[in-house]
């Protein structure tokens, strides 16, 4: 077995040997090829020429394109993001009110300001009006006043100069309370007594005043009525 081994071992050996022997011939026996090259038939190099095709451009709706770029945005556009935009959004409009009511500003200024004169114009004229018409009561007042007094002093004058003599006599002596009415001419309509004693003074009082011609009194005593009732105190008095 040990001799078949040996065997095997040389048979290699030598095998490999003879190969590395007859390589190393064959190599010393190459010739080194050489090329030649013909100049002659050298032709210049052209890159061939490719035509570049058009592109074909195709028509695309806008409409189609918005909604697709609105689409793929919502698509892309995480929540936070959204969230962002629509506060960007709100704060734009409260920017833009606040211009509009900074612009808007000066007219509601000039419209307040119309409505405040309107109404000073309405209280002046009001209070205007009212002091006319307290002026004017004051004159009536006064116009009333001055035709009552008038009226009194004339009545009572002319009762003292024509005392009856007999009632002089027997010292007769009184107040006579006349309630008078009279119209806007000062024509007088009625007579009324209050006490008819004593008798020859009150005949004497009725027939003064029957006579007595009344000035027309002032207008403002005829607003509410058409006959004016005035009472008038009479007096004899002896001295």
């Amino acid at each position: 077995m040990i001799k078949f081994n040996y065997f095997i071992f040389a048979f290699f050996l030598s095998l490999t040997i003879h190969i590395i022997f007859v390589y190393q011939i064959q190599k010393q026996n190459k010739i080194d090829e050489i090329f030649v090259l013909d100049l002659a038939s050298y032709k210049e190099f052209k890159p061939r020429k490719v035509e570049l095709q058009k592109p074909i451009i195709k028509e695309v709706k806008k409409p189609e394109k918005k909604i697709e770029q609105k689409k793929i945005i919502e698509k892309t556009i995480p929540i936070n993001e959204k969230k962002k935009i629509e506060n960007i959004k709100l704060l734009e409009k409260v920017e833009q009110t606040k211009v509009l009511e900074k612009k808007e500003e000066p007219k509601k200024i000039k419209k307040v300001e119309e409505v405040l004169k309107k109404k000073e114009d309405a209280n002046f004229n009001q209070k205007k009006t009212l002091q006319s018409d307290k002026k004017k009561r004051l004159l009536a007042n006064e116009q009333v006043k001055s035709f009552l007094v008038r009226i009194s002093e004339d009545i009572n004058k002319i009762a003292n100069k024509s005392y009856p003599i007999q009632s002089i006599k027997r010292r007769e002596q009184g107040t006579f309370n006349v309630l008078i009415v009279l119209n806007s001419n000062g024509e007088l309509l009625e007579l009324k007594f209050e006490n008819k004693r004593p008798k020859r003074l009150y005949e004497k009082t009725k027939q003064i005043l029957k006579s007595y011609k009344f000035p027309k009194p002032p207008s403002a005593m005829f607003i509410d009525t058409r006959m004016l009732s005035i009472k008038i105190p009479v007096n004899y008095i002896l001295r």
